[in-house]
């Protein structure tokens, strides 16, 4: 099935089948980090979907801006209110060389299926961004044994999909003349935990991420690279 037709027909109900509050906890997650990697700038969110973490970015004072292919997601992101997001492929993104402080690609490379199309967006974020800037790429970690599960829930996930290796990621990265990569794990917080235990989660949460073993069952690779 075509990604773009796919999230065209589920873009009214992609923010409605995670719990509300699990998918704030992770905007907000994600749009501090983004913090802790610059604190002022430009921002390209490649695949921003209807722009949640894009607005977020915008109301901390970022002049950020998205890519998208589904013109659904891009309708709900105008019906919301927000705004930055532009029609265009995360394989060719329509901005000149070294234009941007950051470039991140937050859960989406996934939805790419071939390892050809991934090589060629993570190619184009690395051009986009400027000398010194950072990559953002925020996917799956295999290593956690719920992703089947949850990606069985959702209703735009389907035989498309493929859960990138780390390894992958850092090889593509390095093709594209990466040399300076860190590499987090990220996320102990599932979809189908209570809101009233979210609270102690959060404050467990970083110990887990820390810790050398159990870290590696994190829900997500974070990786940093500076171009």
């Amino acid at each position: 099935m075509d990604q773009e037709n796919t999230f065209d027909k589920f873009a009214d109900k992609y923010e409605k089948i995670i719990p509300g509050y699990i998918t704030l906890y992770y905007r907000d997650k994600r749009a501090a980090f983004i913090c802790s990697l610059i604190r002022q700038g430009i921002i390209l969110d490649v695949g921003c979907g209807t722009g949640l973490v894009l607005d977020r970015l915008q109301t901390l004072g970022f002049n950020a801006f998205g890519v998208e292919p589904s013109l659904g997601m891009l309708r709900e992101m105008k019906e919301l209110g927000r705004k930055g997001g532009i029609c265009a492929t995360s394989g060719f993104l329509p901005f000149k060389s070294d234009s941007f402080d950051l470039v991140s690609a937050i859960v989406i490379l996934h939805h790419i299926s071939g390892k050809e199309e991934i090589r060629r967006a993570i190619s184009e974020m690395v051009r986009v961004v400027k000398p010194k800037g950072k990559i953002l790429i925020w996917e799956h970690n295999l290593g956690n044994p719920y992703w089947p599960v949850l990606m069985r829930k959702l209703p735009w996930d389907n035989d498309v999909e493929r859960l990138i290796p780390l390894k992958e990621i850092l090889e593509d990265l390095e093709i594209s003349g990466i040399r300076e990569i860190k590499v987090y794990k990220k996320g102990f917080v599932a979809d189908f935990m209570p809101q009233f235990i979210l609270p102690l989660v959060k404050l467990l949460e970083p110990v887990a991420e820390s810790a050398p073993l159990l870290k590696n069952l994190a829900a997500h690779n974070v990786v940093v690279a500076t171009k």
